[in-house]
């Protein structure tokens, strides 16, 4: 199961070309919860096991916080930690209410390269 949710983290960084600089913030939680909802039935299988430290994991991955030092790896753990804590929320509740209807879709999120002032 890990490699799968391996693969499906990397034909979703693949599409939307760069990663989440890629797009505006705002269109890029929309697409990831779109992403995760169309993954429902591996998403069940992994709660049902207990095993959603795989999803968690490929959270962490897909925001670059193994790696990442000091400032920005808190940053990008905290921007992980609370798009995942959103997402599993969210399927727990059945995937309601549709993902561009989600005030926290229109939140600004923002990852910035390390030393980046902007």
């Amino acid at each position: 199961m890990k490699a799968h949710a391996r693969g499906l983290t990397e034909g979703f960084l693949a599409s939307i070309a760069s990663g989440p600089r890629a797009y505006d913030s705002r269109a890029y939680v929309t697409m990831l919860l779109e992403h995760m909802r169309e993954q429902r039935n591996l998403v069940s299988l992994l709660i049902d096991a207990g095993r959603m430290d795989i999803v968690r994991g490929e959270f962490d991955r897909a925001f670059g916080v193994e790696g990442a030092r000091g400032h920005d790896a808190v940053r990008r753990s905290f921007l992980s930690g609370g798009l995942y804590n959103l997402f599993y929320t969210w399927a727990l509740d059945g995937y309601k209410p549709d993902p561009a209807q989600m005030p926290i879709s229109s939140a600004r999120w923002s990852i910035r390269a390390e030393g980046d002032a902007r």
